[in-house]
């Protein structure tokens, strides 16, 4: 099994998910949505399978499924609980860290003085 730089702990859950992850199960279009053109998420988590999207995007490499800690819930966290007690200008800086990463190049736009309540929304919706 291969290493990922961005993995701090691996570990699998204990269930198994053949189905999910051999036929695919469909990803809900509002969910699809939700995700810029330019996010590349949309091609490196999700494939078209039968007239909707799957999702196959994840850290483990065999049946069971990710349980363990990535740097990108991490940098999520951080920027939640910097927002949380009013440093907004940090948590924006962490999560534009993080999403400058998840964008084509030279397409990301930079996210710039949001407030505590919207900060705190637009993190909600960008779990890992």
């Amino acid at each position: 099994m291969g290493k990922l730089d961005e993995v701090i702990f691996y570990s699998e859950l204990t269930l198994r998910t053949y189905y999910f992850f051999s036929a695919g199960s469909a990803v809900a279009p509002e969910l699809i949505e939700k995700y810029d053109p330019n996010d590349l998420r949309l091609s490196l988590f999700y494939s078209n399978r039968a007239g909707f999207k799957a999702f196959r995007g994840q850290y483990s490499y065999l049946l069971n499924p990710f349980g363990g800690l990535a740097v990108d819930e991490l940098l999520l966290n951080k920027a939640e609980c910097l927002a949380r007690i009013g440093k907004d200008s940090e948590a924006m800086t962490v999560l534009n860290e993080l999403l400058i990463k998840r964008y084509k190049t030279g397409t990301f736009k930079e996210m710039k003085g949001l407030e505590q309540g919207v900060l705190l929304q637009k993190n909600s919706g960008r779990k890992a």
